[in-house]
């Protein structure tokens, strides 16, 4: 049932013409990333044909998910004491 709504509620709200709905799954879809939240699954969630969409319409509104990951990778490396150098 999860999966029938997730596919089917973007797509009812576009064709009955719904901006708060719509509203909804871009607020959603933006706090879930944010949060860490497998793309994927978000991209499931909201009925989106592919992973790469999601990402294309939703991470410019996460102008820190660059930083962030950046951060994650620099902490595998350097000790986190020099963290805050770079």
């Amino acid at each position: 049932m999860e999966l029938f709504l997730s596919a089917c509620v973007p797509r009812l709200c576009e064709l009955t013409g719904q901006r708060q709905c719509i509203r909804d799954a871009s607020r959603y879809a933006t706090i879930a990333l944010r949060t860490g939240i497998h793309p994927k699954i978000v991209s499931s969630r909201l009925g989106h044909a592919t992973v790469a969409f999601t990402l294309d319409t939703y991470s410019a509104d996460i102008e820190d998910l660059d930083r962030d990951a950046a951060e994650a990778v620099i902490g595998l490396f350097l000790p986190s004491s020099a963290r805050g150098l770079i």
